[in-house]
């Protein structure tokens, strides 16, 4: 008997679809530490130098940050259920 597989099976199946679940799995960051210049915050963001989030970070702050993924120079990072990019500049 034959099975015929969907897109997101096929996906998952050449390793497409399981890294983008591993990307949001808390097991695969690291603790790290923000530093910024005195008076300012690192801004989680939507995209690389896109739309600024709800969410930010100060000097000397903890964050977790994806230890495998990156996009242009940009972390994914997570705070309080909300995951977003932050500049990797800033994170030490």
């Amino acid at each position: 008997m034959s099975e015929v597989l969907n897109n997101e099976q096929l996906e998952k199946a050449s390793g497409g679809a399981g890294w983008t679940d591993n990307m949001y799995d808390l097991y695969n960051f690291d603790c790290k530490t923000v530093s910024v210049p005195a008076g300012t915050l690192l801004v989680m963001q939507e995209s690389p130098g896109g739309s600024f989030m709800p969410v930010s970070f100060q000097d000397g702050e903890a964050i977790y940050v994806n230890r495998f993924y990156s996009l242009s120079g940009y972390l994914l990072a997570y705070k309080n259920g909300t995951y977003g990019l932050v500049d990797a500049n800033y994170v030490k």
